[in-house]
């Protein structure tokens, strides 16, 4: 099933764990939904739009596993995305949905990219394999659950961080897909950007 935007809410509200982790992680799903439509439409690229919109509005619903009180992320944060391709394989949703968000973290992450984080290691690749995976991913890069968006030079600086061998990656999705004007959705939604 490709669930509808209301059915992804209704997702949601099913596993956070307080309307405080329920607005942060909606919100932010919503955001990076908007984003990666919009690079689409922009760009005038093919893709599965209510496969994309449900991918993107439920990328990140097994983060609620890994909240504290206060809506911070716990340790093991890599391993929410497949916490939620779990959820998502329980709940009956169609499997490229459960492939995006299991797919969704920096990029895509192979099992020696985790071993260079330091992260949990699932020993397995993530990486993601289809136009629509690659633009959750890109609109993940640009909104945060702080609630924050994030510039290009701050996606780069993180990245350097974390796994430099990524700014490759980031770059041909850059040429893939396009900038965001985030200052338009800074605006919308009254959130920053760094």
């Amino acid at each position: 099933m490709i669930p509808t935007k209301q059915q992804c809410e209704e997702l949601h509200r099913k596993y956070a764990s307080s309307d405080k982790h329920f607005e942060l992680c909606w919100t932010h799903c919503v955001i990076v939904a908007e984003i990666a439509l919009r690079c689409v439409d922009e760009k005038s690229l093919e893709v599965d739009r209510a496969m994309l919109e449900a991918a993107c509005l439920l990328h990140d619903i097994g983060a609620y596993m890994l909240m504290n009180e206060d809506g911070e992320i716990t340790s093991y944060y890599n391993l929410h995305a497949i916490f939620g391709s779990k959820i998502l394989e329980e709940e009956g949703v169609d499997e490229r949905i459960q492939q995006a968000v299991e797919n969704h973290v920096m990029l895509g992450m192979t099992a020696d990219d985790y071993k260079k984080t330091g992260w949990a290691n699932p020993f397995k690749d993530y990486i993601p394999s289809t136009v629509e995976q690659r633009l959750v991913n890109y609109g993940d890069r640009f909104h945060s659950k702080v609630p924050i968006f994030n510039s290009l030079d701050s996606i780069k600086a993180k990245l350097t961080r974390v796994s430099p061998d990524k700014l490759q990656t980031l770059e041909k999705y850059v040429q893939e897909f396009g900038l965001p004007d985030l200052h338009a959705l800074a605006d919308k939604y009254n959130h920053p950007i760094a």
